[in-house]
């Protein structure tokens, strides 16, 4: 009889645990799919973390996750991190300036794969005309004919890639 007792009220604490988190909203929140391009293809990734503090605030109003700052993230050696192209301007589309998706420059399984990206800005220079890009051989295609500037940025995020 004291065993079950002790075996109830052990059950009734973790419901309560649970339900106490539910209702904090913690439990729901998942990090988005987030769309992007590699080598011509679609892929999806999700993004947790970043290096710098303004980002981290911008991309939680623009996911509706909330995304970490995390400050250690600007010590990683660049050996270890992959590119990603961000777009500031041309092709509308889903990014969160509104222009069209996120090239990588790998995948895993892929030599060069870090679920730790380096950010790349891309734009659009005055008089080209703005495609879709969807390969990092397209993106630096692009810069070479004059077409686009690409600048590293400070900013590091953590978004692995998922499987497809």
């Amino acid at each position: 009889m004291r065993r079950r007792l002790l075996i109830g009220l052990g059950l009734l604490a973790v419901a309560a645990a649970v339900t106490a988190v539910a209702a904090s909203g913690r439990a729901a929140k998942t990090p988005p799919a987030i769309g992007g391009f590699y080598a011509g293809k679609a892929v999806t990734y999700i993004l947790t973390d970043v290096s710098q503090a303004k980002d981290a605030k911008g991309l939680s109003k623009a996911t509706g996750y909330p995304v970490i700052y995390v400050p250690k993230l600007n010590r990683v050696p660049e050996s270890a991190l992959a590119r990603l192209y961000l777009f500031t301007n041309g092709v509308k589309g889903p990014n969160p300036f509104g222009f069209q998706a996120n090239v990588l420059d790998s995948v895993p399984g892929s030599p060069k794969y870090s679920p730790l990206w380096r950010v790349y800005a891309v734009a659009w220079k005055a008089g080209a005309t703005p495609k879709l890009l969807k390969s990092e051989a397209a993106v630096l295609g692009a810069q070479r004919a004059g077409d686009v500037t690409v600048k590293r940025q400070p900013l590091v995020k953590n978004s692995p890639v998922l499987p497809s």
